[in-house]
């Protein structure tokens, strides 16, 4: 009776139990974690594990439990249910629950575990430092049931922990079961009326919450172009000199409670939430309003870096605190920080550490961060991308804040090169479908030759050179590329002066190597307009007009990596008579499968390709001027011959005639 009594008394206290304790957060490790392998758990089968006086006596209360919503669909993930309180018999009934370890996983009052106790527990199984019993839980196999979790187990109280390689955030789970009636566990029992029903305010059925972070880097929009869906703008076509705009994404803030360690008195410690952004130290150059905001359903507002915490009245600013949200720290290409005024000049990385309470303050809240660069003249060409890498890097592990999952995201950027390497980045290029793979050369899209070679028939290879060129080849020809089809606005090419660091152009002039090729760097996509402004000494100027249109494709994902080069084009026209630009005279295609590998020095992705150059290029031919008189040729004697004879004909029938009139005028005087 003593029992009972002491049993129901506590009755009016169980409604205010547990409630909280269903929302605890414990983040899943990419790394491998014992599955609390220390503590003994049954694999298959059902849970009887009590002190049970009577060989029936526990199996008349085995009941299902059941965790839901665990949308981790991983094999690798382990739900395990761990009996932290056990029943006890007398007399083959249930008359009562004790815990199963209290001396590792304690709790002062049975029917009201706190949050603390909770957490402390659940850390503590990880740590395998309890003498715990569990049961793994069997993962439905129906349509409808594969984000439920089930096991069999007897009356008792059961903390349900998940762990996973995966970037799934999961609570703790409570779980009980009960007996309606504890008389009705044997009909031939004999004791006491007790009445467990409402021991624990837990149900058998569980929701294992869980929230997810991922992470994603997009390209929003260059200077000449704007993306409407940033998901497939992981890679871009832009001109040396173009800022480039980014944007980090989908970045959710876990929940972290009690059970992470928070930082000491001197602020070290807690646990982390860090972007970390290189961009390719030799291509970009400079990081540029940079702005971090937080988002809460469609809104988003800017975080600033720190605020200023007034306690007291605006007037009284003694005890006003200056609150950290998050650190950012530029870098330089040689690793060294970079402040102030040179972080848009010089930076190519940065790192984002968000504080403690910042994180804890904001869970389940998104994050997204902004930023531009500028592509320098000493950006990789055509099929060799200018990479850059971000990573969001989160503390996983309770029992040591220093463990961290890390996701990661790469962009890819393009500029392409008329007359240069077809990929500096040692990816090998075959001309033809069925040519061999060679090393990388310079491509030849547009030549200056003296005769027309029936647009690259006779082109060979130099092995040593490395470059594909025309035995008529002219050097010395002088040409301009125009943005306009009047031919009065040069392209600008653009620099960086070396002293002082500031952006200049020049207008885009080449003048003829003895390859013949024409060279212009660092286009973008789109058409330009192409013309020869001087010849070399001894030819003739080529008077015609060109067009030129450059045509990229990046791939969205299905058939390469998403913002990887699949190909592009250079077609050249000549202006007709007409006006207009329909004879092609050139067409060069680039084709390519890219394959990405992770780079672990760099941390950028490698990016390798095979190149598939199909080439029709175009040939502006100047003609060789006549030899001059001093040399003799027969041609110009003959015809110095013929004027000197002409000039003494003419003059002596001058004379002639002019002696005739005098001789009349005489006979008339």
């Amino acid at each position: 009776m003593l029992l009972y009594a002491s049993v129901m008394s506590m009755k009016s206290k169980i409604k205010k139990i547990l409630t909280a304790v269903l929302a605890f957060a414990a983040t899943a490790s990419f790394t491998i974690m014992p599955v609390f392998a220390q503590n003994d758990v049954i694999i298959n089968g059902t849970w009887v594990g009590s002190d049970a006086d009577g060989a029936n006596s526990a199996i008349g209360t085995v009941k299902q439990i059941k965790v839901t919503n665990v949308k981790d669909a991983s094999d690798n993930l382990k739900v395990t249910a761990y009996q932290l309180a056990k029943g006890v018999y007398k007399d083959s009934k249930l008359t009562g629950y004790v815990l199963c370890d209290p001396e590792n996983a304690d709790i002062k009052d049975l029917e009201k575990p706190t949050v603390a106790e909770i957490t402390k527990i659940a850390d503590a199984v990880r740590a395998d430092t309890t003498k715990l019993k569990g049961i793994k839980m069997t993962r439905g196999t129906a349509p409808a049931t594969l984000n439920e979790y089930t096991a069999n187990v007897e009356a008792g109280l059961y903390i349900v922990l998940a762990t996973s390689q995966t970037a799934y955030v999961y609570n703790p789970a409570v779980v009980a079961v009960n007996v309606t009636d504890a008389n009705n566990i044997a009909d031939t029992a004999v004791g006491s009326e007790v009445d467990l029903s409402a021991y624990w305010n837990f149900p058998r059925n569980a929701y294992l919450k869980s929230s997810i972070t991922s992470f994603n880097k997009d390209i929003v929009r260059s200077n000449t172009h704007t993306f409407k869906d940033p998901e497939d703008s992981e890679g871009d076509i832009v001109a040396i000199g173009d800022l480039v705009y980014f944007q980090l994404d989908s970045m959710t803030v876990p929940t972290y409670t009690d059970e992470y360690a928070k930082p000491n008195e001197q602020g070290v410690g807690g646990v982390i939430y860090r972007i970390d952004d290189k961009l390719d130290v030799n291509s970009f150059a400079g990081i540029n309003n940079l702005t971090v905001k937080m988002v809460v359903g469609d809104t988003k507002t800017v975080v600033d870096p720190t605020y200023i915490d007034n306690k007291g009245t605006p007037e009284d600013t003694s005890d006003d605190k200056t609150v950290t949200n998050y650190t950012v720290v530029y870098m330089d290409k040689d690793g060294t920080k970079v402040t102030d005024e040179n972080i848009g000049k010089t930076a190519v990385s940065y790192t984002i550490t968000f504080s403690d309470a910042w994180i804890r303050a904001n869970a389940e809240k998104g994050v997204v961060v902004t930023y531009d660069s500028v592509l320098t003249e000493a950006a990789k060409l055509n099929y060799e991308a200018n990479k850059t890498t971000a990573t969001l890097s989160y503390t996983v592990d309770p029992s040591d804040n220093t463990g961290v999952a890390v996701l990661r995201d790469s962009t890819y950027h393009y500029t392409f090169a008329l007359g240069s390497k077809i990929d500096g980045g040692g990816s090998k290029v075959k001309v033809g479908n069925d040519g061999d793979e060679i090393d990388p050369f310079d491509a030849f899209e547009i030549n200056k030759v003296t005769e027309a070679l029936e647009q690259g028939a006779n082109y060979t290879y130099d092995s040593t050179k490395k470059e594909y060129s025309s035995s008529h080849a002219l050097d010395g020809a002088e040409f301009t590329l125009y943005d306009d089809a009047a031919f009065t606005v040069p392209h600008k090419m653009w620099s960086r002066n070396p002293r002082t660091g500031e952006w200049e152009s020049t207008n885009a002039v080449y003048i003829t190597t003895e390859n013949g090729h024409i060279v212009f760097k660092g286009l973008d996509v789109g058409v330009y307009y192409l013309k020869e402004t001087a010849a070399p000494d001894g030819y003739t100027l080529n008077a015609n007009e060109y067009q030129v249109t450059i045509i990229g494709t990046i791939s969205d994902g299905t058939t390469a990596e998403e913002g990887t080069l699949l190909s592009y084009r250079v077609t050249t026209k000549v202006k007709g008579t007409d006006g207009n630009y329909t004879d092609v005279v050139g067409d060069s295609l680039f084709t390519a499968v890219p394959t990405v590998t992770v780079g672990e020095q760099t941390n950028h992705d490698v990016v390798t390709n095979v190149v598939t150059l199909n080439a029709v290029p175009a040939e502006v031919v100047d003609t060789e001027l006549a030899a001059l008189p001093s040399t003799g040729g027969a041609g110009i004697i003959v015809i110095t011959i013929i004027a000197a004879t002409g000039m003494v004909f003419f003059l002596t029938l001058f004379l002639f005639t002019l002696r005739k009139k005098r001789t009349e005028k005489n006979k008339n005087d």
